[in-house]
C-alpha cells in the first residue's frame, strides 16, 4: 500500500498500491471506513510489517517472510546467500503487534491507522548471518554493493511507539522464528 516506497513512509500517505495485492488491501480499508462511518463505529486499521517470531503454542500456524524462508533453505543446503548492502526491513513482533492491536480496543479516539513496525530496519545481511550461525551452515553470505543511491525506504514510527510507550524490537522474535525453523 505504500508502494512504490519512498524514503519515509507515514500513516498519512495517501494510498498508492502497484499491484493487485495492494488494491486489495487498500479496498478493504477504505471498505472498513465507509462501514464504520456509517453505522457510527471508530474503526482503526494496523498496518504490520512482515511479522516474525515463533507460534504462540505449539500446534500454532507460522507465517514466514518469503525471504527468510529462502535463506533457511540455502543456508541448509550449503548454497551461498546474497544481500544488498544497507537493504532490509523494518520488522514487526507478531507478539507486539498483538499487543498494540489488545491496547487499541481500550483506546479512546484512536488515531485512524497505525504502522506497526521497529523503528530500525534489520538488513538481509545481517538476518542472512543468522540463520548461518542458527543453522551452523557452511553457507557464506555474499553482499552486494547497492545499485541505488537514495535511501533505504522506511516507515514513520512514532503514532505506534506512543502508543506503545517505546519502539517495538522484533530482534529477539526473529531469532526465536529462525531458531523454531532450524528445529523444524
Amino acid at each position: 500500500m505504500h508502494r512504490p516506497f519512498a524514503g519515509e513512509m507515514r500513516e498519512e500517505d495517501r494510498l498508492t498500491t502497484a499491484d493487485v495485492y495492494g488494491a486489495t488491501k487498500a479496498a478493504g480499508e477504505l471498505f472498513l471506513r465507509a462501514a464504520c462511518a456509517r453505522g457510527q463505529m471508530t474503526g482503526v486499521v494496523v498496518r504490520p510489517g512482515p511479522l516474525v517470531g515463533p507460534p504462540a503454542f505449539a500446534a500454532g500456524s507460522l507465517r514466514v517472510p518469503g525471504r527468510i524462508t529462502q535463506m533457511m533453505a540455502a543456508a541448509g543446503e550449503g548454497r551461498p546467500i546474497e544481500t544488498v548492502r544497507g537493504e532490509g526491513r523494518q520488522l514487526a513482533d507478531v507478539a507486539a503487534v498483538a499487543g498494540a492491536i489488545r491496547l487499541l480496543t481500550e483506546t479512546e479516539n484512536p488515531h485512524p491507522t497505525y504502522l506497526a513496525v521497529d523503528r530500525d530496519v534489520v538488513t538481509w545481511e545481517r538476518v542472512a548471518r543468522t540463520v548461518v550461525a542458527s543453522l551452523n551452515s557452511s553457507s557464506e553470505v555474499r553482499v552486494l554493493p547497492r545499485a541505488g543511491r537514495g535511501p533505504v525506504p522506511r516507515f514513520r514510527t512514532g503514532r505506534i511507539e506512543a502508543l506503545l510507550g517505546g519502539p517495538l524490537d522484533a530482534e529477539a522474535a526473529l531469532l526465536a522464528q529462525i531458531r523454531h525453523l532450524a528445529r523444524m
